[in-house]
């Protein structure tokens, strides 16, 4: 009676074991997160444990048991190394090998073929070729071809040579002959231009000229020249250098406010032909010189440097 005393504690501690190793079931195969899973220390955490790590969607761990709702996993921790903790069922999909399905189908024998066809030499499986990204599609910039609507206006300095008649005459649009000098001045440039392009190099524009200034004899006079231009555009729109070039009509008006008979006129065929740069879109600056081929006595040459506004 003693001796089975003394074995129940045995008995027991042995019961306790098995029923441990029956509730944790070992086994291999592979747990996938279906959605982010928190990897913890031990099963049923209190509130306050933080986990070990969580394994992001798609993440495959390896697992090594099984405790009710729970399983025993393995991970690779990037920092730590190889490391085991507790994630629940509801987390993963767990894929067992021991349960996948066989080929339980009976094999049927080939039929006899009616006569041994010739050994053909193995080929070698051909090798996937991994398809390669099409080329990435570079923006194709439709560049304007500059065809259009031109119109400018302008201002400067300018400076001409002309024939000054120093006594009054009596005529706005004649004047007697008398002894005229040669005279140079400076004054006000203006500048206006319109017209179109025919691309983004070649401009066709009507152009009207001037230079204003004061005269000791003949008040305000006025030396200008309005014609057709070609300009010709190099480098690209909105930062490119030009050259033009013209023939109109040349005049030289002298007037004065207090007495518009004060002066005459003289008309006549003008040239005209200079360079400029556009600085920005818009913004140009250039030089001209043009002649007018007005009377023997009265030829004047000018020149001026303007700042304009070109919209093209």
């Amino acid at each position: 009676m003693g001796k089975q005393t003394r074995e129940w504690p045995a008995l027991i501690g042995a019961a306790i074991v098995i029923v441990l190793l029956v509730g944790s079931v070992g086994f291999a195969g592979t747990a996938t997160a279906t959605k982010n899973a928190p990897i913890y220390l031990q099963q049923n955490p209190p509130a306050t444990m933080s986990p070990l790590r969580v394994a992001a969607a798609g993440t495959v761990l390896k697992v090594v048991g099984q405790e009710g709702e729970w399983f025993q996993v393995q991970f690779q921790d990037p920092q730590s190394g190889l490391r085991t903790g507790w994630v629940r069922s509801e987390f993963v999909t767990v894929t067992r090998p021991e349960l996948e399905p066989m080929d339980l189908s009976i094999k049927q024998p080939p039929p006899p073929s009616a006569a041994p066809r010739p050994t053909e030499p193995a080929q070698a499986p051909a090798t996937a070729v991994a398809p390669q990204a099409p080329p990435p599609q570079q923006a194709q910039a439709q560049e304007d071809d500059g065809g259009g609507f031109v119109i400018g206006v302008g201002g400067g300095y300018g400076w001409t040579n002309w024939t000054e008649t120093p006594l009054p005459c009596y005529s706005y649009y004649y004047c007697p002959p008398q002894a005229s000098v040669k005279s140079s001045n400076a004054g006000f440039a203006s500048n206006f231009r319109i017209g179109a392009a025919i691309n983004k190099r070649f401009l066709i524009l009507f152009h009207s000229t001037n230079i204003f200034f004061n005269t000791e004899n003949e008040g305000t006079v006025a030396e200008g020249m309005a014609g057709g231009d070609l300009q010709i555009h190099f480098g690209r729109k909105g930062r490119s250098f030009y050259v033009f070039g013209g023939a109109g009509y040349h005049n030289v008006m002298h007037f004065s406010l207090d007495d518009p008979y004060s002066g005459g006129n003289s008309f006549g065929f003008g040239v005209r032909g200079g360079a400029g740069y556009e600085i920005v879109k818009y913004l140009t600056i250039e030089g001209h010189v043009q002649h007018g081929f007005n009377d023997a006595e009265n030829n004047p040459t000018s020149f001026a440097v303007t700042i304009n506004f070109l919209k093209r």
